[in-house]
């Protein structure tokens, strides 16, 4: 069997393709590396970055409007490219804006792989005209962040809903790995069951013990510009508050803009490792914390936690609370009772490996893509 993953998203299909590689299944996978993160592939779409401001503007507000952005490289490096898209038995989409290129590039690129190769399916990663939808229809968040929500929605209201309805009517199946990923799909009645973030086992880390004396580490992983997603902004001032109640017992960093390798090696030494406020579960970046046995703060709601089979009831890390009062309250009850941080950080080590194991979600991939005709 022959799979290429088109695309990438925090290291999604990366994880999914180790596990698919240990069950002898060959994978190819082109992106441009999930921009800044240089996230590894087998065929690199070098994307320049702007060279300045109004280059950046003109791209954002003109060309991406258009449905054409990064027109000429496309065309540059079309001919090479359409040889690695032919002959496969399985096309995975990493969202409908799966390459770096306008919404009308994408759709003629989608055109070509129904034509040569046998299954397309989407893989639903957020970031999306239908899950912004959902978020905003559906979700009590903060005034902030469904603003940006409404604004992205009008914006994609074109081009993003044309690509996307494209892909849909053209799909296999539609494949999400939290539950409201799929809910934003279920309309299409093309939704397979839930299958998890990928992770593999090499990521597994060993539960922290914290010694007497011990500064408790909180790493915060800063995106400038998603802060209305994201949550970071509430979660500096919140943590703040904490330093200064705690002095030298805590101790508080913040990365931006750092490759993804480099960014989990960064995070090593860490007790509490900060994911997102504004979600109902994890993302990629909260999991693989979780691998490595930290406390993660992020979504970890009910209706979330229900979605995964080897889930029994036990803490394996902090519910954001939007309230600051609350998350403050939250940092502090962690920082008092190390113990508890302990028995966290077992519960995430075993919980990603009983739901998160790339060995195990690429089997369910396996059997999703062998039984949807």
């Amino acid at each position: 069997m022959r799979i290429l993953f088109l695309g990438e998203y925090s290291g999604a299909f990366l994880e999914i393709c180790k596990g698919l590689n240990k069950l002898d299944v060959e994978t190819y996978r082109i992106s441009d590396g999930d921009s800044y993160k240089h996230i590894p592939t087998d065929y690199l779409i070098k994307v320049k970055p702007f060279s300045n401001r109004y280059a950046s503007i003109l791209h954002y507000k003109v060309w991406n409007r258009l449905g054409i952005s990064r027109l000429f490289l496309f065309l540059k490096i079309w001919k090479s490219l359409k040889m690695k898209l032919i002959g496969y038995d399985v096309v995975m989409l990493n969202n409908p804006r799966f390459f770096p290129f306008g919404d009308l590039i994408n759709r003629y690129i989608v055109s070509y792989l129904v034509k040569h190769n046998k299954k397309i399916f989407m893989a639903v990663l957020g970031d999306d005209y239908y899950v912004d939808r959902w978020y905003f229809a559906n979700d009590n968040k903060s005034l902030m962040y469904k603003m940006q929500k409404k604004d992205k929605i009008i914006f994609e209201l074109f081009f993003g809903k044309y690509l996307t309805d494209y892909i849909v009517k053209k799909a296999t199946a539609i494949i999400a790995p939290t539950w409201v990923y799929k809910s934003a799909y279920e309309w299409t009645g093309k939704t397979s069951k839930l299958i998890p973030f990928a992770c593999d086992e090499s990521r597994i880390g060993i539960p922290f013990y914290i010694k007497e004396g011990e500064p408790i580490r909180i790493f915060h992983g800063w995106q400038k510009g998603k802060e209305y997603r994201k949550g970071n902004d509430v979660f500096d001032r919140v943590i703040k508050k904490v330093v200064l109640k705690y002095g030298n017992k805590v101790e508080y960093q913040i990365v931006q803009g750092v490759p993804f390798e480099e960014y989990q090696k960064m995070y090593s030494e860490c007790h509490i490792y900060i994911d997102q406020l504004y979600a109902h579960d994890k993302a990629t970046s909260g999991m693989y914390g979780m691998a490595a046995g930290k406390i993660v703060f992020a979504g970890f709601e009910e209706e979330s936690l229900q979605e995964y089979p080897h889930y029994k009831g036990e803490e394996i890390g902090i519910p954001s609370s939007m309230d600051e009062d609350i998350l403050y309250k939250q940092f502090c009850d962690l920082i008092d009772d190390p113990r508890r941080m302990e028995r966290i950080s077992k519960n995430a080590i075993e919980f990603v490996m009983a739901n998160h194991a790339s060995k195990k979600v690429a089997q369910m991939y396996l059997d999703v893509w062998n039984s949807v005709q």
